[in-house]
């Protein structure tokens, strides 16, 4: 049985852990300031105008009559990116303003006959509706540079280690392989016998991943909307109304969690285990003559880290 915990910032089979040993990530004013600027024109978003009609028109579907502020909400667009589409569509006779308030924000807008036929051609091309996606390569961007791998990525100390591993019967030598496996942020393998508490381990361990990460809603590959992100498994860090005061500026398709643990385990026959061990890679597992398992399609690196690390760890 083994157990792989990656650093990576990545969505899928993530568990959500904690950003601290307390048991709880604060709101990172760092993670804000990576944050793309607010869009405010579509061209801004990177996105076909297309694609962004189509959003417009199949949530404006969903939602009947709809106060401008509600559309910003559900597709995390600015205002005056909304009021840009809105526009376009009103000229193509597809949209039409069902009231009008005082302000220019009190506007509620709803489908015509026209429109309507437009939604539902736009819903038989793909049945998404929710906020917009960013680009695969904003995605790639973000991702490369919220990684633990980066020279500034903060560090865990000996105390946080030691913190977290106060209840388990580990002796010093195992807690230093630990931590300079843990040092070198590269992803780390745990292994053992079933019952010797790897996952539990695993999950202590990724108590020590610093900080929040910026993940978007969804993105958009080849022309296609994957959904990214899952309150369920990317909870938003705390404080929640600081946080938001701080990213009104910023563009409102990332959402800020906690950094997410991928955990995945699987079992290894002895013949697989000693060709991991002598090539330590994936690819030369899949080349075995054994039926590899789900694991092998991963990066095993080994957990002896190949960066010195003293018994005197940084402060930082």
């Amino acid at each position: 049985m083994i157990d792989m915990l990656s650093s990576r910032t990545a969505p899928g089979a993530a568990s959500p852990v904690p950003g601290t040993a307390s048991g709880m990530a604060s709101a990172d004013p760092e993670v804000t300031a990576i944050l793309p600027r607010q869009p405010k024109t579509v061209s801004d978003t990177g996105l076909e105008p297309r694609l962004v009609c189509a959003l417009v028109l199949k949530t404006l579907h969903a939602t009947g009559r709809a106060p401008l502020p509600l559309l910003a909400g559900k597709l995390r667009l600015s205002i005056s990116v909304l009021r840009e589409v809105l526009n376009g569509l009103g000229n193509e006779q597809q949209v039409e303003v069902a009231w009008s308030g005082d302000s220019d924000i009190d506007v509620q807008y709803q489908l015509t006959a026209i429109g309507q036929r437009a939604a539902l051609a736009s819903l038989a091309e793909c049945r998404y509706i929710g906020p917009t996606p960013v680009t695969l390569g904003a995605y790639r961007t973000m991702v490369e540079r919220q990684s633990l791998r980066q020279p500034q990525a903060r560090r865990a100390t000996p105390a946080e280690l030691a913190a977290v591993l106060a209840d388990d019967c580990l002796d010093a030598a195992q807690r230093e392989l630990l931590g300079a496996a843990l040092h070198a942020q590269r992803p780390l393998l745990l292994h053992g016998p079933t019952g010797s508490g790897k996952t539990t381990l695993a999950r202590k361990l990724g108590r020590l991943l610093p900080g929040a990460v910026a993940l978007p809603y969804a993105i958009l590959v080849e022309g296609k909307i994957v959904r990214m992100h899952d309150p369920l498994l990317h909870p938003a860090p705390l404080p929640i109304g600081r946080q938001q005061e701080e990213r009104r500026s910023c563009d409102a398709r990332w959402a800020i969690c906690q950094r997410p643990l991928v955990h995945v385990g699987a079992e290894l026959d002895p013949a697989c285990w000693r060709c991991a061990r002598i090539r330590t890679a994936a690819p030369a597992m899949r080349r075995h003559s054994c039926k590899p398992t789900t694991a092998s399609s991963s990066s095993m690196t080994r957990a002896a880290s190949a960066v010195p690390w003293p018994r005197c760890w940084p402060a930082g």
